[in-house]
């Protein structure tokens, strides 16, 4: 009996020790095979990452057959999915149709109308995904009057909803999108709130409201409705040097179509009335500092900038029919004609808003010519002679003037008011005399007036007889 059961022991242990092993044998097995095939197959078609679809956009170039993909997006949509899943798809769906543009462009509008029904979800995060493709989809077409559909929907979403990111993407839909007529209505009881997207702090935002607000001044049923939105009082830092450069070309692009429509004559013909905060006061009102921001803007680092700078102050500088044509303002150019009141009456601007327009149109010239601008203060040698109390400039005497290399003009110069105030040139700008800057009267080239050129040096345009 007490040899029997060594032998049981034995050939336990040996039954323990096959079952280890073949345990182990098909442990290393399986593992083999699954490093096998993790290594030899490919990620799925359905994968949703940017890499996927990027290589679904390189097979169907090089196979010319469709993935399917987008397809199986939608299938996946129309299925009842929570708000993280809904997002996601939303989201890959805006990568396709950027990468995959002929398959997008077989989706019908039927799978439109599914995208425009995520704007009503609660999640604010599925309503931006959606708003993405919906703007993804604005680029084919044949979509583009099904998506302005929900153009008065979105507007909802940008007045209701603060959400910078929500504003982001509804600005960006429509602005891609031609608003048609029926949205006005909608356009003028949201034209508060977007008066205050543009005056956040959120840059993208800003750039986008701005952008839609310069395309709405064109249309001549909104801009009374655009000018008269009430602004805050510190509307006009949106003009700040220290700005960024996109959203000062913005601004500025916005003010120069807002001078233009205000002084288009359908418009003069109507008697308007402004509140006391309103865009309007804040940009072109007695009390606007518009002009001091316009002269730290035309020295602005971005070329961009300058050149927007001086194209708005040509704008309110210079007639509309002169404005448009010529990139600078000439002598013919009264700057009072830019500064319309009530109907067709003519407002002079203040003696602040006058020389601030002086010295930015001062400034402009001169980088324009290369010359440095002359322009008098009341502490300058001018007010100290005696001679701006008078309304003389210094050479209303006939003597020559003193300041002469400081004059912008190919030729010499002459007081248009005393008829003897000649100086000479150092500079020239094309074949054109240019108004002569310093100072408050305007000058013109004898030589346009019947009289003899009194230049020393044959830079006249006209070949006038040199003494």
């Amino acid at each position: 009996m007490g040899k029997t059961i060594p032998r049981c022991l034995q050939e336990l242990d040996l039954r323990k020790s096959v079952v280890g092993l073949a345990t182990g044998a098909g442990a290393i097995y399986l593992l083999y095979k699954a490093i096998k095939a993790g290594i030899q197959c490919h990620p799925p078609l359905c994968s949703n990452s940017p890499i996927c679809i990027a290589r679904l956009a390189i097979e169907r170039e090089r196979h010319g057959r469709d993935s399917g993909e987008i397809r199986k997006l939608f299938n996946s949509l129309e299925c009842k999915q929570d708000t993280y899943a809904k997002s996601m798809i939303l989201h890959s769906i805006t990568r396709c149709v950027y990468l995959l543009e002929a398959e997008a462009s077989a989706c019908t509008i039927d799978d439109i109308s599914l995208v425009g029904e995520m704007l009503d979800d609660n999640d604010n995060s599925v309503k931006i995904q959606a708003l993405n493709a919906l703007k993804a989809f604005s680029g084919i077409r044949k979509f583009r009057f099904k998506i302005q559909e929900h153009s008065i929907k979105v507007l909802e979403l940008i007045s209701t909803i603060w959400d910078m990111e929500l504003h982001v993407a509804g600005l960006r839909l429509l602005n891609n999108l031609p608003l048609p007529d029926y949205v006005h209505p909608q356009l003028r009881r949201v034209m508060s709130s977007l008066m205050e997207i543009m005056q956040s702090d959120c840059i993208l935002a800003q750039v986008q409201a701005i952008r839609l607000l310069s395309y709405l001044a064109q249309k001549n049923d909104l801009l009374y409705d655009i000018l008269n939105c009430q602004v805050h009082s510190n509307f006009l830092n949106l003009l700040q040097s220290s700005q960024p450069g996109n959203l000062l070309l913005e601004v500025l692009v916005f003010a120069e179509r807002l001078s233009e429509g205000r002084k288009a004559s359908h418009y003069r013909a109507v008697k308007w009335h402004y509140n006391e905060q309103s865009l309007h006061e804040a940009l072109f009102g007695d009390e606007s500092r518009l002009a001091d921001r316009l002269l730290s803007l035309v020295i602005h680092p971005e070329e961009d900038v300058q050149i927007q700078a001086c194209k708005v102050i040509v704008s309110l500088q210079c007639p509309q029919d002169l404005g448009s044509r010529s990139s600078i303002c000439r002598p013919t150019c009264r700057p009072s004609h830019s500064y319309f009141k009530d109907g067709d009456t003519v407002q002079e601007p203040s003696a602040t808003q006058a020389m601030a327009f002086t010295r930015a149109l001062a400034t402009m010239l001169a980088l324009l010519t290369g010359v440095q601008p002359h322009v008098f203060s009341e502490t300058s040698e001018y007010k100290k002679t005696g001679a701006g109390d008078q309304g003389l400039s210094p050479q209303a005497n006939g003597d020559r003037c003193v300041h002469h290399n400081q004059c912008f003009s190919d030729c010499c110069l002459i007081d248009l008011e005393r008829r003897g105030a000649f100086c000479t040139s150092k500079s020239r700008m094309g074949m054109e005399c240019l108004p002569q800057t310093r100072g408050t009267l305007n000058f013109v080239c004898p030589c346009r007036i019947g009289l003899s050129c009194h230049s020393k040096e044959p830079m006249c345009p006209r070949r006038c007889q040199m003494i």
